[in-house]
């Protein structure tokens, strides 16, 4: 799912019943990453793939297997609700509350 927050577009996915929310468009080409697939590593990690050129983005660091990385935003959940935090140039926390269903 793809939400607009703040004027930050991010992509929402669930993966082995965890959350987490990135950037939508790809640090690479700016593309979104909305249709990519999540694929598990035989390292373990979990990385988002690039639907426009292949580049992987580690779901917890954003890191990739090029020199490009992807904005990781922290997910928390309160009064049964998913909030997105979002770090401001200000140093000012801004968060948003979002629906997501449980499974």
């Amino acid at each position: 799912h793809v939400f607009q927050l703040f004027g930050h577009s991010l992509v929402l996915l669930r993966h082995k019943g965890e959350l987490f929310a990135l950037e939508d468009r790809c640090s690479h080409m700016g593309t979104s990453l909305a249709s990519g697939d999540v694929e598990d590593l035989a390292d373990g990690r979990a990385v988002l793939r690039c639907p426009g050129h292949g580049i992987c983005f580690d779901l917890r660091t954003g890191s990739s297997n090029k020199t490009y990385k992807q904005r990781v935003y922290p997910l928390r959940k309160a009064d049964g609700k998913i909030q997105v935090l979002l770090d401001r140039l200000d140093q000012r926390k801004r968060k948003r509350e979002i629906e997501v269903q449980e499974e």
